[in-house]
């Protein structure tokens, strides 16, 4: 996970690195839980969603955690989305979904048909779940009280296909000739899974994705003094 010129990474407990990976220091200050279930990021702030002690929210680099649990009806988190202000839990057993729409500052609960939930997704008027061997489900947010949520507006020199993607993800990028491109991919613990460069020109670039998980994934794109970001999700 990206912030201003911070990394950071999380498993038990969370680091960051100042100095482009090379070192990593613990920053879990703040932190009552260090069993991290997933990163987020929205503008300053940096979100940590913990095993048993629901959202920690970071307004300085990781340097402080305090709680953004404001109705979060369940802390036992499974798995965690974040796209902008918007954030999303699911829950180890109770089958419920947790949605806020204002940077954890008030979370509402979305009812959800099933268990342990290890995957949420959210496009446009739809929230998709997954649970483990149960399946992939879809409910409008509209039945839960929730106005459409807009998809981050697309870079028109990046675009990835498809999402969710299963054995590869085609990336369509315009670059100036002679540039080379590096390719990080990291998944929703901020922990780097796939890094390539590539030298020559291309309109499209095939990433292969067969080895990676059910889960939320992050598309990092470096060229020159270009860095953009995109979100997106490997279904099994």
């Amino acid at each position: 996970m990206i912030l201003g010129n911070n990394i950071f990474t999380a498993g038990y407990g969370v680091y960051v690195s100042d100095d482009y990976g090379s070192s990593f220091q613990e920053a879990n200050k703040g932190l009552l839980d260090y069993m991290i279930r997933g990163l987020g990021v929205s503008g300053n702030k940096i979100f940590a969603a913990t095993s048993g002690q629901g959202i920690f929210v970071s307004t300085d680099n990781g340097n402080l955690w305090k709680l953004s649990n404001y109705n979060l009806s369940n802390l036992g988190i499974n798995t965690f989305y974040n796209m902008g202000k918007i954030l999303a839990v699911g829950t180890w057993n109770y089958g419920v979904i947790s949605m806020s729409t204002d940077e954890g500052e008030y979370w509402r609960d979305i009812p959800s048909i099933v268990e342990n939930i290890n995957l949420i997704y959210i496009s446009k008027s739809y929230i998709y779940a997954g649970a483990g061997y149960s399946g992939l489900f879809k409910a409008k947010l509209a039945d839960f009280g929730v106005n459409d949520v807009d998809e981050v507006k697309e870079n028109d020199n990046f675009t990835l296909s498809p999402i969710p993607a299963m054995d590869n993800i085609s990336i369509k990028l315009s670059l100036p000739k002679n540039t080379p491109l590096n390719v990080i991919i990291t998944n929703s613990f901020g922990i780097e899974v796939k890094n390539e460069t590539f030298h020559d020109n291309f309109n499209s670039i095939t990433i292969n994705t067969n080895e990676l998980m059910t889960g939320t994934y992050f598309c990092s794109i470096k060229s020159g003094n270009n860095f953009v970001v995109k979100k997106f999700m490997v279904l099994r």
